[in-house]
């Protein structure tokens, strides 16, 4: 997970950074879930929370079966990480 928040940490989208102080990380997808799969559903989650473009027909295919018709924001959480976590500043 910390890798993910790194490289959001380091992302800028159109309404500003997409991870950063104050902000929190769940990690919803079992770990060896498909990586594709994995970011479809990171693609999903940006999409549901209006940052970003969503794209890639595979990725968002695979992030729907995973999902099963629920938004991220509803899964349950498996494992979390706050931008603290990360060492940033």
């Amino acid at each position: 997970m910390k890798d993910v928040g790194r490289r959001y940490a380091n992302t800028n989208g159109t309404d500003g950074a997409r991870f950063g102080k104050g902000d929190k990380m769940r990690r919803i997808t079992e770990v060896g879930t498909d990586a594709n799969a994995v970011r479809g559903v990171e693609q999903r989650g940006v999409a549901e929370a209006k940052q970003g473009k969503a794209k890639g027909k595979n990725r968002l295919n695979l992030a729907d079966a995973e999902l099963g018709g629920k938004k991220p924001s509803k899964m349950p959480s498996l494992d979390e990480l706050e931008f603290k976590d990360l060492g940033c500043k």
